[in-house]
């Protein structure tokens, strides 16, 4: 008796070689490898290009406005392409550019190319995200900070790498280095990523809302957080380096401190999410944040930074999981929307934070520049206490 073949057997995927999890986890691996790569290296990149202190915060100046452009835009344009479609296309553009990024020989090429890679890394970021809440959803339990741990650990690894890798080596090697790192990322979203279909379903009306208190108040906190993670794994090296220029081969070792005890943190932190709500925590990981912020301002030895940005790390390890979680549930809209609309509002404080901190650390030095990142996190607890805790999360059109 032969078998009728029936129109949903027809349709059915094959089985994904790996989970959806498992490919998403090590889509956030790589992402964060990508970015230590980056931090670490810095300091050699600065030094080819003949960059000052003013032009490297310039630089990323003009990335974080690269990064608000990116995780906006990548959530509004073309919202019948799928995740898992958008992702194969953005991991492959962000390849070539962090390797063009790590040959850049004068201030322009830096600027420009760290514009570019930066914007196909903030796509990347919203990208991954949307799909980590689609997981997270599907598994219906907590799982979105493990991946941002993963996330940390993989900046832990690719800064200290990043740095020794330069230094001996040469920026081609750990350009090299890179673009396998992105390889092994588009090889897990093409063997386990699913296709869920268009990102902005025609029925779900306009990506863009009129944001409610609440969330703009997520969003400048979030800001604040966003800004300190770069500022820990892009300055982190420069500042330990003009600390003790003899242990440049090892400078990766500040953003290394930040990430590794900010992963072990987001590791674990889907349980501390369960035992203290989303809100709670943020305001205690802001408190963290501030005292590591403050060690770094005051800080001449590279022993006492490290040990700074190791707990800037704690305290910056649950505030992002936990407010794209928050986010989410604020609106009935699509989670790549929200968190495209929370990314645009994180620019009032991403987009000038690095501009000025490149001032002070050329006035003051990279060490004590790190003051602005204290006073930041102080307001958003502040913020956090008298905004984001009295926020009741709904549901809005």
């Amino acid at each position: 008796m032969q078998t009728r073949t029936t129109d949903v057997d027809a349709m059915s995927p094959a089985p994904a070689l790996i989970t959806s999890r498992a490919a998403v986890a090590t889509v956030f691996l790589c992402f964060g490898l990508a970015i230590g790569l980056l931090g670490g290296s810095v300091p050699e990149i600065a030094r080819l290009a003949g960059t000052s202190a003013e032009i490297v915060g310039s630089a990323f100046f003009g990335a974080s406005i690269a990064g608000i452009l990116g995780l906006t835009l990548a959530g509004r344009i073309g919202g019948g392409v799928s995740l898992k479609k958008r992702l194969l296309i953005l991991l492959l553009l962000a390849a070539v550019s962090l390797a063009v990024l790590f040959h850049t020989a004068s201030a322009a090429a830096l600027i420009a190319s760290l514009f570019i890679f930066t914007f196909f890394l903030a796509s990347i970021d919203l990208v991954m995200n949307s799909e980590g809440v689609a997981v997270e959803r599907d598994l219906d339990r907590p799982v979105l900070s493990g991946f941002h741990g993963l996330a940390s650990l993989g900046v832990g690894l690719g800064a200290i790498s990043g740095s020794y890798l330069s230094v001996t080596a040469g920026l081609s090697a750990t350009a090299v280095v890179s673009l396998l790192v992105h390889a092994l990322a588009i090889l897990a979203v093409v063997l386990g990523t699913p296709d869920r279909g268009a990102t902005q379903p025609v029925d779900a009306g306009s990506s863009w809302f009129w944001p409610p208190a609440a969330l703009v108040a997520l969003s400048l906190v979030l800001g604040v957080s966003m800004a300190g993670e770069m500022a820990a794994t892009m300055f982190s090296a420069q500042t330990l380096v003009d600390q003790a220029p003899a242990l440049a081969a090892y400078a990766g070792a500040g953003a290394t401190a930040f990430a590794l005890f900010q992963a072990t943190v987001r590791l674990g932190g889907d349980r501390l999410r369960a035992l203290l709500g989303d809100e709670r925590l943020i305001r205690v990981s802001l408190a963290a944040a501030f005292l590591g912020f403050a060690v770094i301002a005051t800080s001449s030895s590279f022993a006492v930074s490290a040990f700074g940005f190791a707990a800037v790390g704690v305290g910056t390890a649950c505030i992002v999981p936990c407010g794209f979680a928050a986010a989410a549930r604020m609106s009935a809209k699509p989670a790549a929307a929200v968190i495209s609309m929370l990314s645009l509002i994180t620019g009032l404080v991403r987009i000038p934070a690095p501009l000025a901190y490149g001032w002070l650390a050329g006035e003051i030095g990279f060490a004590p520049a790190y003051l602005l990142y204290a006073l930041l996190a102080a307001a958003a607890l502040f913020l956090a206490f008298f905004a984001v805790g009295r926020a009741r999360l709904r549901s809005s059109e």
